[in-house]
């Protein structure tokens, strides 16, 4: 008997990403800014990255924080990282590095807040990543006994 594929796909908008809590096992697919196209999307912090550069369009990104978008102690964008920092960053095409070493929970309200700013009808269609599919079908699988 072959296994059955679990789809379990979500997805993300503003009216409903603030009650997705855990998101641990799921990753974008495609993204919307207009709510009818989408791109295909793969990781996290490369929505984030896009939705950056979109933002450092019209409001010139400098060394530091982003007033709206709460990283706690540690410092957003940074002109000149060390090589250990520079693991936990993306380079941005105006040359600063951009932290994306958060979890997909804060990767999600962070580009939805930035969204809001550019008033982006955001969508945002998720995957389960594989450990989540195996998991859940594992889970409904009947003991043999």
């Amino acid at each position: 008997m072959k296994d059955k594929k679990v789809k379990d796909y979500l997805e993300l908008n503003f009216d409903n990403f603030n009650r997705q809590k855990d998101l641990r096992y799921y990753k974008p697919d495609k993204y919307s800014f207009d709510g009818v196209n989408y791109k295909e999307s793969t990781y996290w912090n490369d929505l984030f990255v896009k939705l950056i550069e979109l933002y450092n369009k019209d409001n010139q990104l400098t060394e530091g924080n982003i007033d709206f978008i709460d990283v706690g102690s540690r410092t957003l964008l940074l002109t000149n990282p060390d090589e250990i920092e520079k693991r936990l960053r993306k380079k941005l095409k105006s040359g600063l590095w951009l932290l994306t070493n958060f979890s997909s929970s804060y990767l999600s309200r962070f580009s939805f807040s930035i969204a809001q700013k550019l008033d982006i009808d955001l969508r945002i269609r998720l995957r389960p990543t594989r450990f989540r599919t195996q998991r859940r079908y594992k889970r409904g699988r009947k003991k043999r006994g």
